[in-house]
């Protein structure tokens, strides 16, 4: 009788350990975040490139992660080559381009943009010994070098058809790099750009007043992810509206005059 009753407390033992441990399965994990995958060519300095740790740093990333903090989103972020941008994003790569893109017309059949989230425009940059040169025109006959693909290559080959050359580059500072040692005349590209190459290397360049372009810049998601576009628009407005864009612009740009 003592063994039956023993074996019996045993079973009611077991049984509640089982049941105990099917209602630990049976419980939910702690929600996690939806993980964003955001392209970027990080080469080009204030937007997005590596500091000394090898990070990737800049404008473009403050923003994203502004919004994903916002929006409860992990932002990734991805360095990928400015050539093939566009096809990542198009092949599921990644999820949205945070890369100093401007909103264009024939980008726009591609692809969907956010709302604009900054104002640029095209420059030309020269040697700093360069005191003639004023406007596009007095480029006539020279070699201007460009990002390929970029506004500022296609800027460049709509007002400045009398260059010699126009010289293209996979990223921006080898064009600014072969300005320096001589091997083109000027560098088109978005003015922040230019400016904050101009800030890092008094008295090498100079950056000349009359931009070619004025531009808007925008977050580039695949047309059929609407979801996420709306929450990158939902996100962007509220760190404009709560003073977080202002802090991450003064802190690249300083402020707006």
């Amino acid at each position: 009788m003592k063994k039956a009753l023993k074996s019996l407390f045993v079973c009611f033992l077991l049984a509640g350990l089982a049941i105990g441990m099917v209602g630990c399965n049976n419980t939910k994990p702690a929600t996690e975040k939806e993980v964003v995958k955001v392209g970027m060519d990080a080469a080009y300095r204030p937007f997005e490139f590596r500091d000394e740790q090898n990070k990737i740093v800049g404008f473009d990333i403050d923003v994203m992660n502004a919004i994903g903090e916002a929006e409860g989103i992990k932002m990734q972020m991805v360095d990928t080559a400015w050539d093939g941008i566009i096809p990542a994003l198009l092949n599921k790569k990644i999820d949205v381009i945070a890369s100093a893109m401007t909103i264009t017309e024939e980008r726009k059949k591609s692809v969907n943009f956010s709302q604009p989230y900054f104002t640029s425009g095209q420059a030309i940059v020269v040697p700093a010994q360069d005191t003639k040169t004023q406007t596009i025109n007095d480029l006539n006959g020279k070699t201007l070098g460009v990002q390929i693909n970029s506004t500022g290559d296609l800027a460049a080959t709509e007002k400045a058809k009398q260059a010699k050359e126009i010289k293209r580059f996979n990223v921006i500072p080898d064009a600014l790099v072969a300005l320096t040692n001589g091997e083109v005349a000027a560098v088109v590209a978005d003015a922040p750009v230019v400016l904050e190459y101009q800030k890092l290397n008094p008295g090498k360049v100079r950056v000349l007043s009359k931009y070619l372009t004025e531009e808007n810049f925008g977050f580039a998601i695949k047309k059929e992810d609407q979801e996420l576009l709306e929450k990158v628009n939902k996100g962007l407005k509220t760190i404009q509206d709560n003073g977080k864009y202002e802090q991450v612009y003064e802190k690249w740009f300083g402020k707006k005059q």
